[in-house]
């Protein structure tokens, strides 16, 4: 991912990873999960739990497989 297309959201102990000027608005409540279908990673001894999500328009795509 290119950092500054992506920040980082601490929201209730989780840090959420999610799109920049994307082109629609990304939920952090577990409860209502956000609609990009989001990747979950568990908390670790090491690690607070995180979840990455995915761009609408589609960035990571072209940033992780060349795909245009």
């Amino acid at each position: 991912m290119t950092p500054d297309r992506w920040m980082n959201v601490w929201h209730d102990g989780t840090l959420h990873t999610v799109p920049i000027d994307d082109i629609s608005s990304h939920r952090f409540e577990p409860l209502r999960e956000c609609a990009c279908q989001p990747r979950t990673y568990p908390a670790t001894s090491t690690h607070h739990r995180r979840v990455l999500h995915m761009a609408f328009d589609g960035r990571e795509l072209v940033e992780e497989h060349g795909v245009n």
